[in-house]
């Protein structure tokens, strides 16, 4: 259905504008143009036509008449304008129907209209411009009120309805433009006609008429499919509109078979199905309005047979055991197993069952169906699983004491599938037993003395397991006891022995429990590490008779003393002081040091320090002296070291050696210094790859960059060594030395120039070169030789300089090459030849641009060669590659070599020649000699044919053997070569030879009756 708007008036402004210009100026036609008021309006520029008249008045009357005309011819192409428009404008019909689907979208109980290129071409409204004449075609709602750009705006309300009718306008440059859509919202439960007016700026009134569908609801969602046999059962979510009126039903349909059921709601169960066989389903809702569309199928799913499964109860079963159970399906498909109490019990899928502990098992049986049965309901048996009796406890250890032993030992791998209650050890001999929950047990009462094995039970709630494996024997033993009296506080330093005795009377053995302090030996031998507090342990480790004593400790105070003397002091004198190192006595008293004293003779000056080296200032220079040292603990100050050989202080000097500034590479400075001494500085380079400097200052550089150089004076008797001083400075690059070498190879307007780089490159690597051609003075530059000067005349001879350019600037030129001459280029011509076979002699041919003669070379003569002018001599088969060459002469330079390659095929071979036939009976051998010529390829087969008949054979060289001929028949022979190219021709016939059997009956010596024999040979010609 269609939304038809039609403009109920033309706007009054309008008409009138019109009738004012028909009163100014009265045209005389000899028709009435005329429009009707279903036309829309077109804007008319009344201002303009104004000032035209205004114009008129104020000129002459000619000019006057000729404006009237003008304007009169704007009036009538107006009007014919407005008959055209206004039968455009007659087009103008929209309807909408509350049914989604082309301009038309739903968004809940709204509808969208949205406006086309047609619609917007034939309903432009007008009435408003933007300043330049266009219309701006801005539409208004009921009361005047203009709609802002992109926002729905609400313009009046429908025939049945309440504001539900809105207008979106699209947005300009100068505001709001032409509509873009409508919205409408069918007043509810209303289905129908229905109508709503919108106007333009003129208070034209457009009315769109709307057809209301009565709604249906919307299509279910989420559909999804179970099946069972025969049936499926197909769930649903009811659909997000139910088209304002309550869903009566839902109805799902099946595909394949279109098997339906109809219900009131989720889910429904669709029954008439074929096992087997994949179906998807779809579901429709329905309200009082009728059906609405149907869902998106459903996932496909296949009805099956069902099946059951038997699984009989095993009963109680033992703990221990290893029982396999068994099920069936009544499809005859074989059920899988699987336990619930898998802390009790655990099943393989095929039924072996394993118990864990004893208490209640519950074992599932399941059929997980196939293509034709559903899987089968789980049918489960649950049963006692019963302990049995624990295993033996294993790894029984008894520790001996006094009448007594401990025995250790480590819990069965079985428990009998219940807990284990408690453990008996019993002894053998004797029997004596101890009882308790968990190893180690003590079994008391026994003789020292006696060796004791022992065996251990477990016992659970089913009673008492089997005896471990006895123990290895012990035997109990008397105890003894250790007496260790304190030796009290001991001196570092010393070597004191400790004593200790056993009851027993066996020897007692020491050991240290504080080895950073003191080490002993297994005799009572002490060694001090350092001061401090020492324990020491006495021990009895028994024997047969005696159990091992109990450890006794004894702690006491190793005190320090003072420590032993310094070593290898050694002086180094300065201005007024020494610097005395030395080594830290190897004895340190037992405490650490805590410093050292230098003592100074003669005069006794004196420095203290933690550690060497230490200063002693106050001396006087030029008095020679010598030192000792003494270390001081917390027991106070040691002997003094040996003195240290004399030395004598020494006035100190200091050297003035002024920065050099900046050097230029490839000079030799020599640098100056002086010490305040007065005595001569020497010079070293720390940068030897920049620079060197002899000891008296004279330097060399080796590159550029940053040089160091040192300043030292080494003192003498009077005064120290002074400090080094050090200066750096760069040194800078100069400009390279000229290239060598120069040398120019012509070419066509151009000449290439080779030379060698400079030997001084001025310290920094050469940037490029630049070559100038004389006369002239054309140049080129670049980064190696050679270069290539262009732009030269032919026939002018040229000599050529090169400089060379580092980042100092470019040096001076190279010596003038030696002049050369550039020529003008020519070019060859030089066809392929193509394919050639062997055995032919061509002649190639070639042109020069020049007019000069090209010469001809072989670069393959193992298979073809040539002469300069350019016969060919093929050697075999093969690839032939033939260069042509032009020399040039005083006018034109070498040409460029141009290269042919082309293939040498091979011919078919030569006639063999020499054919003779040697007879035989009824055969012929025939001979004969390979053909000179092989065709550039070897020769594959040879074929001998006779006549008369044309018996032939092939071989691969002669003699060859003609056999089925007739004896008696004189026979002539050709024979024929092959290679790969082919067969040759055949070669002369061959003198005829006539196959036969010679018979001779003549009575043979030493045989009984005729003998015959067979001779064959060549017939001897008639005569």
């Amino acid at each position: 259905m269609r939304w038809t708007t039609t403009p109920s008036n033309i706007a009054p402004k309008k008409q009138s504008s019109i009738q004012n210009l028909k009163t100014k100026y009265p045209i005389k036609q000899s028709k009435t143009i005329s429009h009707t008021n279903n036309m829309k309006t077109p804007k008319i520029h009344q201002k303009q036509v104004n000032r035209n008249f205004q114009e008129i008045q104020k000129t002459s009357i000619l000019d006057a008449l000729k404006k009237i005309s003008t304007t009169l011819w704007k009036l009538i192409l107006i009007i014919i304008s407005l008959l055209a428009y206004g039968q455009a404008s007659a087009a103008c019909n929209l309807s909408f129907s509350t049914t989604a689907g082309g301009q038309v979208t739903q968004s809940g109980s709204e509808y969208k209209y949205t406006f086309s290129t047609t619609d917007y071409a034939n309903c432009d409204p007008g009435g408003k411009t933007d300043g330049t004449g266009a219309s701006l075609g801005i539409y208004v709602d009921a009361i005047g009120n203009q709609n802002s750009a992109g926002n729905k705006t609400f313009p009046s309300s429908s025939a049945h309805g309440t504001n539900n009718v809105f207008i979106m306008s699209i947005g300009g440059s100068t505001g709001p433009t032409n509509i873009d859509a409508f919205y409408y919202t069918p007043p509810n439960g209303y289905s129908g006609p229905d109508s709503f007016t919108f106007y333009d700026f003129n208070g034209s009134p457009y009315t769109v008429n709307v057809t209301v569908v009565a709604p249906v609801p919307g299509a279910p969602t989420g559909v999804t499919a179970t099946p069972g046999s025969g049936q499926a059962s197909v769930a649903f979510t009811a659909p997000a509109s139910d088209g304002g009126s309550a869903i009566l039903d839902y109805t799902v349909t099946s595909n394949p078979g279109s098997f339906t059921t109809t219900g009131a709601g989720s889910p429904l169960t669709v029954t008439g199905l074929t096992n087997g066989t994949p179906y998807s389903f779809t579901v429709t809702a329905r309200n009082a309005n009728g059906s609405g569309a149907a869902s998106t199928a459903s996932s496909a799913v296949t009805p099956k047979a069902t099946q059951t499964i038997t699984f009989n109860p095993p009963g109680a079963q033992t703990f221990g055991t290893t029982p396999t159970l068994t099920a069936t399906a009544s499809s005859g498909l074989t059920p899988t197993f699987t336990s619930s109490t898998t802390g009790v019990c655990t099943i393989t899928s095929g039924g072996a069952l394993t118990f864990v502990t004893a208490g209640s098992c519950t074992i599932n049986a399941d059929q997980a169906g196939n293509a034709t049965y559903s899987a089968a309901a789980t049918v489960p048996q649950t049963f006692t699983v019963n302990a049995i009796a624990p295993g033996a406890p294993t790894a029984a250890i008894g520790t001996p004491g006094d009448t007594q032993v401990s025995v250790a030992f480590t819990a069965p791998a079985s428990n009998g599938g219940s807990a284990i209650l408690d453990y008996t050890v019993t002894a053998s001999p004797g029997g004596a037993t101890a009882t308790g929950a968990a190893s180690p047990l003590n079994v008391t009462g026994l003789l020292n003395g006696t060796a004791y094995t022992f065996t251990v039970t477990a016992r659970n709630s089913a009673g008492s397991g089997s005896a471990s494996t006895a123990s290895t024997a012990v035997t109990p033993r008397a105890a003894q006891t250790i007496t260790f009296n304190s030796p009290g506080a001991q001196t570092f330093g010393t070597t004191p022995t400790l004593t200790a005795t056993a009851s027993s009377t066996l020897p007692v053995t020491f050991t240290s429990t504080t080895t950073g302090v003191c080490t002993v030996t297994s005799g009572g031998a002490l060694t001090f590490v350092v001061a401090g507090s020492c324990t020491i342990n006495a021990d009895q480790a028994g024997n047969a008779a005696f159990s091992a004593a109990a450890t006794v400790p004894q702690t006491f105070t190793v005190n320090a003393i003072v420590p032993g003397a310094p070593t290898a002091a050694v002086a180094t004198a300065g201005a007024g002081q020494a610097s005395v190192a030395f080594t830290a006595p190897a004895f340190n008293g037992g405490s650490a040091i805590l410093d050292y004293t230098v003592t100074a003779s003669p005069g006794g000056a004196t420095a203290t320090g933690a550690a060497s080296p230490l200063n002693v200032t106050g001396l006087l220079n030029g008095t020679a002296y010598t030192f000792t040292v003494t270390a001081r603990n917390s027991a106070g100050s040691g002997s003094a070291s040996t003195a240290s050989t004399a030395v004598t202080p020494k006035a100190t000097q200091t050297i003035t050696f002024n920065s050099p500034g900046g050097q230029a590479f490839g000079t030799t400075p020599t640098l100056s210094a002086t010490a305040s001494s007065g005595l001569i500085p020497t010079f070293t380079s720390t940068t030897t790859g920049v620079c060197t400097i002899t000891s008296g200052g004279a330097l060399t550089f080796v590159t550029t960059g940053t040089c160091t150089i040192n300043a030292d004076q080494a003192g003498n008797g009077t005064y120290l060594a002074a400090t080094t001083v050090g200066r750096t400075f760069a040194v800078n690059a100069t400009v390279p030395g000229a290239p060598t070498g120069a040398v120019g190879t012509a070419g066509g307007g151009q000449v290439s120039v080779a030379f060698t780089a400079p030997a001084y490159n001025g310290g920094s690597a050469i940037t490029g070169y630049t070559v100038t051609a004389s006369p002239g003075g054309a140049s080129v530059s670049g980064a190696t030789s050679p270069l290539v000067v262009t732009g030269l005349t032919n026939g002018t001879p040229y000599t050529f300089t090169v400089t060379a350019t580092n980042l100092a600037g470019t040096g001076a030129a190279s010596t003038a090459s030696t002049a050369v001459t550039p020529k003008a280029t020519q070019t060859i011509t030089f066809n392929s030849p193509g394919g050639q076979a062997f055995g032919t002699t061509p002649t190639l041919s070639a042109t020069a641009s020049s007019g000069l003669i090209p010469t001809f070379t072989s670069t393959t003569t193992g298979v073809c060669t040539i002469i300069s002018g350019g016969a060919l001599t093929f050697v075999t088969t093969g690839t032939c590659t033939i260069n042509a060459d032009q020399a040039g002469d005083g006018t034109y330079g070498v040409a460029t070599t141009i290269s042919r390659t082309f293939a040498v095929n091979p011919a078919v071979p030569g006639a063999p020649t020499g054919t003779v036939g040697t007879a035989g009976s009824g055969q012929v051998s025939v001979g004969f000699t390979a053909p000179a010529f092989n065709g550039g390829s070897t020769i594959t087969g040879y074929t001998v044919t006779a006549s008369p008949g044309g018996a032939t054979v092939s071989g691969a060289a002669s003699p060859l053997v003609v056999t089925g001929l007739t004896n008696g028949t004189a026979y002539t022979f050709t024979v024929t070569a092959t290679n790969l190219a082919g067969t040759s021709a055949a070669s002369t016939a061959s003198a005829a030879v006539t196959p036969r059997l010679l018979t001779v009956s003549n009575p043979v010596s030493g045989m009984t009756g005729a003998a015959t024999a067979t001779l064959s040979g060549v017939a001897r010609p008639a005569r």
